[in-house]
């Protein structure tokens, strides 16, 4: 049971003034999302600055529509800003999904490795090489795969479906995929330091990058949660669960929880709010575009 009394003592002044660097760097990690993103998207290749700001207005529209339906963001924006096929964006948000499972696999396997039961590494490593495997096999049954459009009853919808598939196969034999992969673990690593940095201020007693890895694992699973935007509670839960094992009494670690999500969502929304303002790009307006296509 949560003490009201307490929570309040502990979101102290000096709490929200650590979340500030440690929302910095997750901002920065954003920065290789949007390369990666980019390369994904293949030639012509948008523009590392529209690839960024697609990226800014999902997060933005995912802190406050549930389910995650704002990352059809990405291949519109990039389709009206850059002029990259409907067929290549949703092709890059395919393998941006893929390879995200892969990365917070290897960090799930860590956290569980470290924390609570030992795993086999050959069995982790096994299923780690099986999901990007799985990439791997679509250049080799591209043909077979393209079959079956022909069990898709509109042809524009065909049209897509063979261009994604094209674009997929062609990304992954490029090799761009592996430029992808390396992109996606710095990317994912600059949160993970952001956490370790906003513990290591807020806390009296840091608790180590062991507890912040864990902490960012068990936070991020709160964000596929599709009822509540932005992972809303689920976030905090989490921080609450974490943070127990090491020792943090239940009404800091919701405070820390609060505080860090409060920061992070709040420096998407600014960021996302500069971006529609500097592009003059009204959000009813937007939708609707998203909506039309």
């Amino acid at each position: 049971m949560i003490d009201p009394a307490r929570l309040w003592q502990s979101l102290t002044p000096a709490m929200a003034l650590a979340v500030l660097p440690a929302v910095a760097i997750c901002l920065a990690g954003t920065a290789p999302q949007a390369v990666r993103l980019a390369v994904l998207a293949g030639g012509p290749a948008p523009s590392i600055i529209v690839s960024w700001k697609a990226f800014i207005l999902t997060a933005t529209l995912n802190s406050f529509i549930p389910g995650r339906i704002a990352e059809l963001v990405k291949p519109m924006f990039l389709n009206e800003h850059a002029s990259v096929p409907l067929g290549n964006g949703f092709a890059a948000l395919f393998l941006e999904r893929v390879l995200d499972v892969a990365i917070l696999f290897g960090w799930t396997v860590i956290v569980a490795s470290m924390a609570f039961v030992h795993l086999d590494w050959k069995f982790a490593a096994g299923v780690f090489v099986g999901l990007l495997g799985f990439m791997g096999v679509i250049p080799l049954f591209e043909c077979h795969l393209l079959r079956l459009s022909q069990f898709i009853p509109m042809e524009r919808a065909r049209a897509f479906y063979a261009d994604a598939l094209a674009h997929t196969a062609s990304t992954i034999r490029e090799g761009r995929i592996i430029t992808a992969f390396i992109l996606g673990v710095i990317g994912w690593m600059l949160p993970i330091v952001g956490f370790y940095v906003f513990l290591q201020l807020a806390l009296p007693v840091p608790i180590g990058f062991e507890g912040a890895l864990s902490l960012f694992v068990v936070t991020t699973f709160s964000y596929l949660i599709p009822v509540l935007p932005a992972g809303m509670g689920a976030f905090e839960a989490g921080a609450v669960f974490v943070l127990q094992f090491y020792h943090v009494p239940a009404e800091q670690g919701l405070a820390l929880g609060i505080v860090l999500h409060a920061g992070n969502i709040l420096a998407m929304l600014l960021a996302g709010g500069a971006i529609l303002t500097h592009d003059r790009i009204g959000l009813g307006e937007f939708i609707k575009k998203i909506k039309s296509k």
